[in-house]
């Protein structure tokens, strides 16, 4: 088998390295090899800690500037409505 090194954001997985933990726990070689290979192919699509730290300071970003634009647009949309409704109650 040979030594593939697969990496993603900050992790490396090498399949060789696997391959022979797994033949010195009782697999024979071509399961091992099989098997690491499986893992490797599986791992590139795996989350890491550092890529989710991303993604939520995207979000929490995106979130934000939904937060400023309800301001801006339904805020003086609310003191309208409200302006429009209250003062007969106030006698006006």
């Amino acid at each position: 088998m040979e030594n593939t090194t697969t990496m993603t954001e900050t992790a490396v997985f090498d399949t060789l390295a696997v391959a022979r933990d797994l033949e010195q726990a009782g697999f024979d070689r071509r399961q091992a090899e099989a098997l690491a290979r499986a893992l490797a192919a599986v791992q590139g699509s795996l989350a890491t800690k550092e890529g989710l730290a991303q993604l939520e300071l995207r979000l929490e970003s995106k979130i934000e500037a939904l937060r400023t634009i309800m301001l801006v647009v339904f805020l003086p949309f609310q003191l309208t409505i409200l302006a429009l409704v209250l003062p007969p109650y106030f006698g006006g």
